[in-house]
Order: structure tokens, then C-alpha cells, then sequence
């Protein structure tokens, strides 16, 4: 994989790209963000969406302030930036659920975990999508969630 926010390409080795936080909110950035990937050739396959608990992510964020000496940190900060994610990007879940391509991943536990749990839904997503036939993702799915 490689993993870009900007320009993204097919990998000529048939691997994927991933679009770190992009679009962040509103349905038009999101459907302009498909349209741009399809017109390019780049499938718009998946959008993991991992689920962590308010306590467990103020802990995480106070942790990285302390480690990385970070000021933008604070209590105040990240209670905010979890307001304007609720109001903003939270409702754009649905979008990617009526397209069939959310995955929920529980983002709670250590990284090793986490990431066995990103790698179990890509490969369970790549395994249905050749059952299917399907030789872009995206097609071989209709409205279900995993």
C-alpha cells in the first residue's frame, strides 16, 4: 500500500492508495472525491471509519502531548475538535454506508491488534469482491455494511 493525501494513482503493482482523512465533511466534498478517483481510474473501494470511545481518545491525544511536547493538546482543544468531528464529519458515515463501502473498525487495544483488525477487513473486502467477480471493488457491492 501507499498512502498519499494528495494525487493519488493506481500503483503500477496493483496496490491501493489511501486518502488520510479526505473529504472531512459534507456530502459535496465527498462526491467530489469519488467523481475525481473514477475519472482517474482509482477505485473508491473502501472508507474505514475506526470507532474509539471519547475517555480512551482524550487519553491517547493527553499521551501524545506529553510525549511529542505538542501544545495544540490540550483538554479544551480536543473536546473541540470532537464537537466539530460529531457536527461535521460524523454524518458523512452514512454516506459511506448507503454506498456500501464503510467498515467499521474497533480502534480500541494495542497497535498490533488494531492493525490485525484493519488487515482482516481488507482482505475479507478483496476476497468477496474476486468471489463476486469483480474486477473494481466497489461494484461487487451493493447497500450491506460489513
Amino acid at each position: 500500500m501507499s498512502g498519499t493525501t494528495r494525487n493519488p494513482r493506481p500503483s503500477e503493482r496493483g496496490g491501493c492508495q489511501i486518502l488520510d482523512g479526505y473529504p472531512r465533511a459534507r456530502w459535496p466534498q465527498a462526491e467530489a472525491a469519488y467523481r475525481w478517483a473514477k475519472a482517474r481510474g482509482v477505485p473508491f473501494d473502501l472508507a474505514l471509519f475506526f470507532e474509539i470511545g471519547t475517555d480512551e481518545l482524550q487519553a491517547r491525544l493527553a499521551g501524545r502531548a506529553r510525549e511529542e511536547d505538542r501544545s495544540d493538546d490540550t483538554e479544551e482543544t480536543v473536546l473541540h475538535r470532537l464537537e466539530v468531528f460529531q457536527r461535521q464529519t460524523y454524518p458523512l458515515l452514512d454516506y459511506y454506508r448507503r454506498r456500501g463501502i464503510l467498515v467499521r473498525i474497533d480502534a480500541v487495544g494495542p497497535v498490533a491488534a488494531i492493525t490485525e483488525r484493519i488487515l482482516a477487513a481488507l482482505h475479507w473486502h478483496k476476497a468477496n469482491a474476486l468471489a463476486a467477480g469483480a474486477d473494481r471493488p466497489e461494484w461487487a457491492f451493493g447497500t450491506a455494511e460489513r
